[in-house]
């Protein structure tokens, strides 16, 4: 698990590397992702599955950002976890 952790942070600083303002991009994907985690913790608690905001799903949802806030949303609600 955590080697998947690195090679994702990896991707993502390559990925934010490349682009024209990567500190802007960066931040900007850090802070929609950290905002998609609250916005999830909330709709959890609404429709009733269980939802915690621990370290990894804090590291998933700053480092991959929304695609990883709802990829944590989807795996949640088929395994039941």
């Amino acid at each position: 698990m955590l080697l998947c952790c690195i090679a994702a942070a990896v991707f993502m600083f390559v990925f934010y590397a490349r682009t024209r303002k990567p500190v802007k991009n960066a931040l900007i994907g850090m802070g929609s992702g950290a905002l998609s985690l609250g916005a999830a913790k909330l709709l959890s608690m609404g429709l009733g599955f269980g939802f915690t905001i621990n370290v990894f799903t804090c590291f998933v949802s700053v480092i991959l950002g929304i695609p990883g806030v709802i990829s944590m949303v989807v795996l949640n609600l088929l395994f039941k976890v």
